[in-house]
């Protein structure tokens, strides 16, 4: 069966799944294998580490593909188009750019500017706008430069001009703009009556912000979008955008790769004509009209059908919420794994409750270093594949090993016993270090809940195979010198501290606690396990970026020090989570505890000199000689945990 691929920056954002989803309805019909490889926007590394996956583009060749897809326009982000060009020609095969035109390759291209246009000039005729801010991305991005050009002629065309200040590059990126937006405001107040935003993913950012500010949408400021995603629809409230029929543009994208596999004639560049779309965030459908979903330039109203309704307040959240369940266990149950051995033992589970049907994993002899910044990097030209497991496949999970080049094979045909249609590649990486990819059938799940699943394997699998290595380490220079003890107790105070806080990690708690529990109940005392969650560490991060999400974990576990005692076991146990073990503690202890906590982060944040407030949400659960479990206990002070966040959100 032949190949077609899919290269986007990421598959979460709803432009990339709405090309999985042109793509993968093409290749349905015409019987293709449908491959998707995120390998990010080159230089994407000014989002941290977002340009890691830059790393798995070599394995574009003749013999994984017959032909690739690219979504030229989030791709070509921040390099120019002979930059672009310069890459696509390394990879010889046929290519079809989607938003790109270059010259030599094949493209679909939006055609957009009436649409926009039409959108602008309605903002200011219809709805009588004159003060506006434009989020914008890079230049190099021809849609964002194109758009801009658009958006000033018709400024123009209106007698109104908009001052360099209020053009604001936010790079299409969601929270970046959430942060410019609250600069903005900041520093000149509510001088705008609109936000033009050249993607949604920055739009549904600025109606979020402008809610925190208590700003109405529409009524006081009016918020448009661009691309028509799934939670444009959704959004409250629902978003005005324009749809550039991106899985139709994926589809005509298909049909021309397929073309050209066929040696049939076609035409080089197709153009897909845009719609407006107006919602609520105009003005022009009442929010109280829950039936309508848009009305066009003609003004016809447009509305949802049964099914949408049903998917709204039915299919959608419980997909939603099975989603995040099978994240809480595969967080739960994953960061216990010590080596690589003894994680791909507990794989097969952790498979299954994060509701993927397969996975298969490809790692290096030797991590390889990767600058992002540099095109030097080669993948190695050796792979194996160590283990692949399939749902109701006997002799399943295979953990057998087997070598082959990743340049000519991606992965071998007998990987799977089962046939997938659409598959896809996702790095192995740790820091600036790679150490493979996995591979990972795609079903009809949420695309983000793809995403951070394959991002949280990729971490506990590269943290498994370092450890691996660094054991390994340890037993060569024990062999040569008697330096091993100190270098041994260096590795098990990193293997058992949280980098961050310089506390326990789960791993180092339950070591230390259930020491503790055992000597406690040999003498037949008791005491209480206590787990705890930081409140609005999210709200956090999303207002003040990560940096002050860190400074604000920090925070937190200064307060837990300075409340516990020295023989208290406290640890961070990821996130926003941290876990207590108190000997000799009961219940009236653990309420004048909770009063100590209140006393305390009440004193640190008037003292601390940040912008936001830390607070923490705390469950318990007694130890004695009728109850041991550690684990048992995590979770009874967990279940508790969230009756407390429960009550505290039915309180606001």
């Amino acid at each position: 069966m032949k190949r077609i691929g899919l290269a986007v920056h990421n598959i979460h954002e709803e432009y990339s799944i709405e090309l999985i989803k042109g793509v993968e309805k093409f290749c349905t019909e015409n019987n293709y294998q449908f491959i998707i490889v995120p390998i990010s926007a080159k230089h994407a590394e000014k989002f941290g580490f977002e340009g890691r996956p830059q790393a798995i583009k070599e394995i574009i060749t003749i013999y994984n593909f017959d032909a690739m897809i690219m979504s030229a326009g989030p791709l070509c982000t921040f390099i120019t188009k002979e930059e672009f060009a310069q890459d696509l020609k390394k990879f010889n095969i046929p290519v079809v750019n989607i938003g790109l035109e270059i010259e030599g390759f094949p493209a679909v291209l939006s055609d957009s500017k009436n649409a926009f246009v039409n959108t602008i000039s309605h903002l200011i005729k219809k709805h009588h706008r004159k003060n506006f801010l434009l989020f914008t991305a890079n230049d190099n991005n021809e849609d964002s430069f194109l758009r801009k050009q658009w958006f000033l002629e018709t400024l123009k065309s209106h007698n109104l001009k908009i001052d360099d200040s209020k053009i604001i590059n936010g790079d299409f990126n969601r929270l970046n703009t959430v942060i410019l937006l609250n600069e903005y405001i900041e520093k000149n107040g509510i001088d705008f009556d609109c936000i033009v935003c050249l993607n949604d993913g920055m739009a549904l950012g600025v109606i979020e912000t402008l809610k925190e500010h208590g700003i109405n949408v529409p009524k006081n400021v009016i918020v448009t979008g661009f691309d028509n995603t799934n939670r444009s629809l959704y959004s409250t409230p629902t978003l005005t955008t324009i749809d550039p029929q991106i899985s139709l543009q994926a589809y005509n994208a298909a049909f021309m790769a397929d073309c050209i596999l066929q040696k049939k004639t076609f035409k080089q560049i197709k153009k897909i004509q845009s719609i407006e779309r107006f919602r609520v965030s105009c003005g022009c459908v009442n929010d109280q009209n829950i039936l309508s979903e848009s009305i066009d330039a003609q003004g016809n109203r447009h509305n949802y059908t049964k099914e949408d309704i049903y998917n709204i307040i039915h299919t959608l959240p419980q997909s939603i919420d099975n989603e995040l369940y099978s994240l809480h266990h595969l967080v739960q149950h994953t960061l216990a794994a010590v080596s690589l051995n003894d994680f791909l033992k507990v794989l097969q589970k952790q498979i299954e409750r994060s509701s993927l049907d397969a996975m298969s994993l490809f790692i290096f002899d030797k991590p390889k270093k990767f600058d992002p910044k540099k095109d030097s990097y080669k993948i190695p030209h050796k792979v194996k594949r160590i283990y692949t497991y399939e749902k109701n496949v006997i002799n399943s999970p295979d953990f057998s090993v087997s070598y082959f080049n990743p340049l000519r094979n991606v992965f071998p045909e007998s990987t799977f016993q089962k046939h997938y249609s659409k598959i896809i590649i996702y790095p192995l990486y740790e820091t600036v270090f790679q150490y493979g990819y996995i591979i990972v059938p795609l079903d009809n799940h949420d695309f983000l809940f793809y995403e951070l699943i394959l991002e949280l394997f990729s971490k506990e699998i590269t943290s498994a195979i370092k450890l691996n290595n660094e054991q390994e380490a340890n037993l060569k220079l024990e062999s040569k010198n008697s330096r091993l003890a100190q270098y041994n107790t260096k590795i098990t105070t990193l293997s058992t501290t949280d980098e961050l806080t310089g506390l326990n990690n789960r791993r180092g708690f339950i070591n230390l606690t259930n020491k503790m529990i055992k000597r406690s109940v040999s003498k037949k005392c008791s005491g209480m396990i206590l787990f705890c969650d930081m409140d609005g560490l999210k709200k956090i991060n999303d207002t003040y970026g990560h940096e002050a999400g860190d400074r604000a974990i920090l925070l937190q576990s200064q307060i837990l020090r300075n409340v516990c005692r020295s023989s208290d076991i406290i640890s961070r146990f990821g996130g926003d989570e941290f876990a207590i073990a108190v000997d000799g503690m009961d219940k009236n202890g653990f309420e004048a505890f909770i009063k100590r906590i209140e006393a305390e982060t009440k004193i640190s944040n008037e003292c601390s000199g940040e912008k936001f407030k830390v607070s923490i949400s705390i469950g318990s659960a007694a130890f004695n000689s009728a109850h041991t479990d550690l684990e048992k206990l995590l979770a009874a002070a967990d279940k508790e945990l969230y009756k407390v966040k429960a009550i505290k959100h039915n309180k606001k």
